[in-house]
């Protein structure tokens, strides 16, 4: 039970604290910023934040399940790619000075 002078924000802090500390300082102050904003915001935020997470869980699920014989193909097809002209230089594609071509 909160106590009348201790935060919802206080609260699920100590409660990070107590599971072992796994939440970042940084995530900690963008969830204590996000506190400051309406529930609405707070919640759109929140449903971005979950995506991003399930989204990373599935890209590693992806390359976990990746097996060597699929990479080779991988690497052979980027090969062929280079060989026969399908690409071109990083520096070209994603100039340094910012301009594209």
């Amino acid at each position: 039970m909160l106590s009348v002078c201790e935060s919802r924000g206080q609260a699920v802090r100590r409660a990070c604290r107590c599971i072992g500390g796994l939440m970042t300082t940084l995530l900690q102050r963008a969830i204590a910023e996000a506190e400051k904003l309406p529930a609405e915001d707070q919640d759109a935020i929140a449903s971005r934040l979950l995506a991003e997470i399930e989204d990373e869980r599935r890209w590693n699920d992806r390359f976990a399940a990746t097996t060597d014989d699929q990479w080779e193909r991988l690497v052979a097809e980027v090969r062929r790619d280079i060989a026969t002209g399908g690409t071109r230089p990083l520096d070209e594609a994603f100039p340094p000075d910012g301009t594209l071509q």
